[in-house]
């Protein structure tokens, strides 16, 4: 879903923080799959790609859910990643995700540490 944001400018941002706030009772109220998280988080990216927030609070709430999903846990913190190379969380809340599955392999682990420190080291 290609962003929207300059063709709409401040509206889009206001439908984002809109969505993302009804995202969150929803998510209080027991309303939400992790599929749903995703597509409120992709929607939230799309209208407002600087709105980074439902992308890393997305990844939090799923990993919290009755029936957390991880590989859509890690599909919202790669979007997040994606959208914002400058923010270390992303990668670096992705290299604990990986590093809990022994099944992943090592290389996958380091190329998501190398970007951490790559995005830590472009705001010094």
């Amino acid at each position: 879903m290609p962003a929207i944001a300059p063709v709409l400018g401040e509206r889009a941002a206001v439908g984002a923080t809109s969505l993302w706030a009804q995202t969150v009772t929803d998510y209080a109220d027991g309303h939400l799959t992790a599929e749903k998280v995703d597509r409120r988080v992709q929607s939230c990216l799309s209208l407002d790609p600087a709105f980074t927030t439902p992308a890393r609070l997305g990844a939090l709430m799923v990993s919290t859910l009755p029936k957390p999903d991880v590989v859509v846990h890690r599909r919202v913190l790669r979007r997040g990643a994606n959208t914002d190379s400058t923010d270390a969380w992303f990668p670096r809340a992705m290299v604990v995700s990986l590093g809990q599955d022994p099944t992943v392999p090592a290389d996958l682990v380091t190329g998501w540490q190398h970007r951490a420190h790559a995005a830590e080291t472009t705001w010094k």
